[in-house]
């Protein structure tokens, strides 16, 4: 367990949160997290499932050929002349 988290357990009930936020630079939720012993996400897990998450959303989508989007806009603006 790393030192700052021994310390600010250590603190529990002794010291004011605003003060082990201000020190720590963490959110009242983190402090109230390690007091309760409870487990945090690593970020890059996070990041990871996030990444998956729009690689699948952009698969799903159907990206039309540019080329012929610009076929029919020329054979459009040939038509009207």
């Amino acid at each position: 367990m790393p030192e700052q988290i021994k310390k600010i357990k250590y603190f529990k009930n002794k010291v004011p949160i605003y003060m082990i936020m201000r020190d720590y630079h963490i959110h009242k939720e983190h402090v109230y997290n390690i007091w309760n012993n409870c487990k945090r996400l690593q970020q890059s897990k996070k990041y990871e499932l996030a990444e998956i998450l729009s690689i699948d959303k952009k698969a799903k989508l159907h990206i039309p050929n540019l080329s012929s989007i610009y076929k029919s806009i020329y054979l459009n603006k040939s038509q009207d002349k």
